[in-house]
């Protein structure tokens, strides 16, 4: 296959099919061996060589940093470009499944921070905004972070002994 060849891989047979017909009048073409699914489209050299560079070097700069993955955009649409891990290219799935993991872990903090918040905003008679100001600064002063000391609030009756003596209250 030439190397200005893109391949875009796709769950079956009938979906390679389909994105075939989709990419109307660029060219592509279906190929299928042992339950691997993809199109080939060959733009002209110019730009395949250009787009196949663009990717090269994103890559490699991914790989040299910190970063797990970039997006980049191409008019209305994006691509995420993943990170190679240990020079070989990322698996899909894996950065998924710690995307979503991340989010779940982020979703959790935000609930709890939520409740939180709520309830010393009702406990001590002030905003949601300044009961998060209350519980960020009683977090920081006590070097934890926002979503245990959220979590203790939560749990507890009483207000936390280092969120009453910042609110000028009592536990309670």
């Amino acid at each position: 296959m030439p190397a200005e060849t893109i391949r875009v891989t796709t769950t079956s047979e009938a979906r390679s099919h389909e994105l075939v017909g989709a990419l109307d009048g660029v060219g592509g073409a279906a190929f299928s061996e042992e339950g691997h699914f993809e199109v080939h489209v060959r733009p002209g050299r110019e730009t395949a060589s250009s787009l196949l560079q663009l990717f090269r070097a994103v890559g490699d700069w991914l790989g040299d940093g910190n970063e797990a993955s970039c997006e980049i955009q191409f008019g209305d649409r994006s691509v995420t470009l993943v990170a190679p891990v240990n020079g070989k290219p990322a698996d899909a799935t894996e950065f998924l499944l710690e995307r979503t993991i991340q989010l779940q872990d982020a979703l959790e903090s935000r609930v709890v921070i939520e409740q939180a918040k709520g309830m010393l905003a009702e406990r001590l008679g002030v905003t949601l905004d300044e009961a998060c100001a209350f519980l960020r600064s009683a977090a920081r002063s006590q070097g934890m972070n926002v979503k245990s000391l959220a979590a203790e609030v939560v749990r507890s009756p009483d207000t936390p002994p280092v969120l009453a003596r910042l609110t000028g209250g009592s536990p309670g």
